[in-house]
């Protein structure tokens, strides 16, 4: 059984920390463990690999680290980068290896860099609503590549977006979207409610997640609205409404809830 470490013994012992990142990651054929060293001076890493970009680990980390002049240097590096934080607890850290972070003992302090691995980030053709004329652009699975297209395409200031997550398993990525000068605060803090409502083990697609938010399960006029177009996200942004972008593993587009 992995030894559990409480944050007062965090805060002191980096390196035992490490080691319970380590053992507490299992032996699977996918957690990689390396040690990479250089004149008398070297650093851990541990990641996921099904989960995370190697080909990124090695542009942002082993090439820098080799050329580097020295040790400090490359400290300094790493700490520079935008992707990275320091370990706080345990579990936070074991949460973003999940998500596709590498972990690296590095001059007595446990360093994560977010290096995920995105299969399904392109951008697609809209498949479900074809239209003759206008945009084609469709959203992809990738939440960041989904917000950079609703953010093209609506370019305010007023833009608020706040991630959360859903279903106490799989912990599935979503974005709460609206237009802070259009939206009624108190539709906001209605679909708050309702995502703090939801109890599931696994949330993984927008029907689902309409149903367990909709306590009435027949309605006359529908309040939620699915689409795979940005331009139609950023049409009812503009008209006041919540957007709700779930990340969908096992589908080919993300889709969105429009209240």
């Amino acid at each position: 059984m992995v030894t559990q470490i409480n944050e007062q013994q965090e805060q002191t012992a980096s390196r035992e920390t490490f080691e319970w990142i380590v053992n507490s990651l299992g032996e699977s054929p996918d957690i990689v463990h390396n040690c990479f060293s250089k004149n008398k001076q070297e650093f851990d890493m541990v990641y996921i690999s099904s989960l995370t970009e190697e080909q990124r680990i090695s542009d942002t980390l082993l090439v820098p680290f080799y050329q580097s002049d020295s040790f400090e240097s490359f400290i300094e590096y790493v700490e520079s980068l935008p992707n990275v934080t320091l370990h706080r607890t345990c579990v936070s850290t074991l949460e973003k290896m999940l998500r596709g972070h590498a972990a690296l003992y590095l001059g007595d302090k446990v360093y994560l860099v977010d290096l995920k691995l995105v299969k399904n980030n392109k951008v697609r053709d809209a498949a479900v609503e074809n239209v003759v004329q206008g945009p084609k652009d469709g959203l992809s699975e990738d939440i960041a590549v989904n917000l950079n297209l609703i953010r093209c395409r609506y370019p305010r200031t007023t833009l608020m977006i706040e991630h959360r997550e859903v279903g106490t398993v799989s912990r599935t990525p979503l974005a709460l979207i609206y237009d802070e000068e259009c939206t009624d605060p108190k539709v906001v803090e209605e679909v708050k409610k309702s995502l703090d409502r939801i109890d599931a083990d696994i949330v993984q697609a927008v029907n689902q997640l309409s149903m367990l938010m909709t306590s009435k399960k027949r309605t006359i006029f529908p309040t939620m609205l699915s689409t795979e177009r940005p331009d139609r996200v950023a049409f009812n942004l503009n008209h006041g409404k919540v957007v709700l972008l779930l990340q969908e593993p096992l589908c080919t587009n993300c889709s969105l809830r429009i209240f």
